[in-house]
């Protein structure tokens, strides 16, 4: 249901021409998980290290529009799940440009792009016997520039919606909550852009944020439907 819903809002930001589909933005963020390591009240959680530090959850995978930032993929796994390893659930090989950072570094990728003709704007990956060049560092340097918007939606789901780590002890409901941060945020940037002259495209407009947010309001009753039988069957 959870993704279904969020699809489904999608197809009007893209009737509104906020999707707009030429570039895409591909990462990932850890999230923590509401249990501890050594409780085992999560058994679907697991490990993962980011600069030398191991943590404990899940991944919310995201893929945006270059233009509108609106958030058009989502996934979210086990933290254990290499962020490449999401790449083709996020990326649909329809975009004129594909950027990601150098996580997502593959040679068979690079490739596949190459052959649909789509503009490769992953950031190059240094070895311990093949450092970046001058030039690699400089590319680098400016995709880069594109790429940090993808870090947008997470900040404000961690900011505004307080969302620093998982509510819930399963990957199920952990998924569910992302994704209502990821629907969120999208109504956020809805409502931002429609700024439309009271005319039939303005009202259109609006009645499509309306029905917005009453299918947010259904996801908010769910939720707390979910945190219900949570209680019921602990």
């Amino acid at each position: 249901m959870d993704k279904k819903l969020f699809y489904e809002f999608n197809k009007q930001l893209k009737n509104l021409n906020l999707i707009v589909g030429k570039g895409t933005i591909v990462d990932a963020t850890i999230k923590q998980a509401q249990a501890t390591s050594t409780s085992n009240r999560d058994k679907d959680a697991d490990f993962t290290q980011k600069r030398g530090k191991t943590y404990y959850g899940y991944k919310g995978h995201i893929a945006i529009d270059e233009d509108s930032e609106v958030i058009k993929t989502v996934e979210f796994t086990k933290a254990s799940l290499h962020d490449s390893n999401a790449f083709e659930q996020l990326v649909d090989y329809s975009e004129e440009a594909v950027f990601a950072d150098k996580a997502y570094a593959n040679e068979s990728r690079r490739k596949k792009l190459e052959r649909k003709n789509i503009f490769d704007g992953i950031l190059s990956k240094g070895y311990r016997n093949r450092p970046l060049s001058k030039s690699e560092i400089r590319l680098n340097k400016l995709l880069s520039s594109v790429r940090n918007k993808v870090e947008r939606p997470f900040a404000y789901m961690k900011r505004i919606l307080n969302y620093q780590r998982c509510s819930y002890y399963d990957l199920k409901r952990n998924r569910f909550e992302f994704v209502m941060a990821a629907l969120v945020y999208n109504i956020r940037k809805l409502i931002t852009a429609v700024t439309l002259p009271c005319n039939q495209t303005g009202l259109n407009a609006k009645v499509t944020i309306y029905r917005s947010l009453h299918w947010f309001l259904i996801c908010q009753r769910t939720k707390k439907t979910i945190r219900k039988q949570t209680v019921r069957h602990k």
